[in-house]
């Protein structure tokens, strides 16, 4: 049976929106993530990941859900979509009693292990599914990739010599001339690309604005993508920028415009 839990929240994290367009309620997920280990006293995750082996003990998703009504019932179901099939492999649900509370749902590793191939997780709220998220499970190798993200900022202004930020922010205004995203990759095996696909959240659903790519060639690897000003300036609102390593999905940053 998966493992779930809830923290109540003190302060507001801004890392993923996601909008929950034609639910009854208000309440919406932010940053949702997959990974293979998180730490359970805080919710975070530690290894980011969508691709996992046969033998991974756990498959984690963690996030927060914000604006949520006391009552609010949130839960994640795990379906093996492999082939057209719709399996369920199992789910479970909390019921929240705070406005912003981080949750967690942990699928173990079936007695038989993991089947190879493609996986979905329906998140829901009070029963209603607000996001899927898909991960893909593979024979383990020496080879596969073990790349991982430290140290993801969005900021007004950087240092483009060493990619560090030195404005960091999360917030912008319609005029603001560009937005970066930077951080650094571990464990890169030279000739892997990074993408950062840049995303408007509305009501109706995300619209796609760009992407760009870098192909990595250090063990360890600062990166800096950015985005210019709209020739009518930022719309307000919130926008998404999804990391992509070799096409795997890696982590969502997010920014607000006001």
């Amino acid at each position: 049976m998966k493992k779930l839990g809830a923290l109540g929240m003190v302060l507001i994290c801004t890392l993923f929106f996601v909008a929950c367009s034609g639910s009854g309620t208000t309440a919406i997920f932010k940053d949702v993530q997959l990974s293979a280990e998180i730490d359970e006293s805080t919710y975070e995750p530690i290894t980011v990941t969508s691709e996992f082996y046969t033998d991974t003990s756990m498959v984690y998703v963690t996030g927060i859900v914000d604006k949520a009504p006391e009552g609010t019932l949130a839960g994640a179901d795990c379906f093996y979509v492999e082939d057209g099939q719709n399996l369920f492999i199992d789910g479970a649900d909390v019921e929240l009693d705070e406005a912003e509370t981080a949750v967690y749902f942990s699928f173990p590793k079936p007695a038989e292990g993991w089947s190879l191939g493609d996986y979905e997780v329906n998140m829901y709220l009070d029963k209603e599914v607000v996001l899927t998220l898909s991960f893909k499970v593979i024979e383990y190798s020496e080879e596969a990739n073990t790349a991982s993200l430290r140290d993801l900022q969005v900021a007004s202004a950087v240092d483009e010599e060493t990619y560090e930020p030195t404005t960091v922010t999360d917030t912008f205004n319609t005029k603001s001339p560009i937005v970066y995203m930077t951080g650094t990759v571990d464990n890169v095996t030279p000739g892997q690309v990074i993408r950062a696909e840049w995303f408007y959240s509305e009501e109706d659903g995300d619209t796609f604005m760009d992407e760009a790519s870098v192909e990595l060639v250090d063990e360890i690897s600062a990166i800096l993508f950015s985005y210019d000003k709209p020739e009518d300036g930022w719309p307000t609102g919130e926008y998404m920028i999804d990391i992509y390593i070799d096409d795997s999905y890696m982590e969502t940053l997010d920014f607000t415009v006001e």
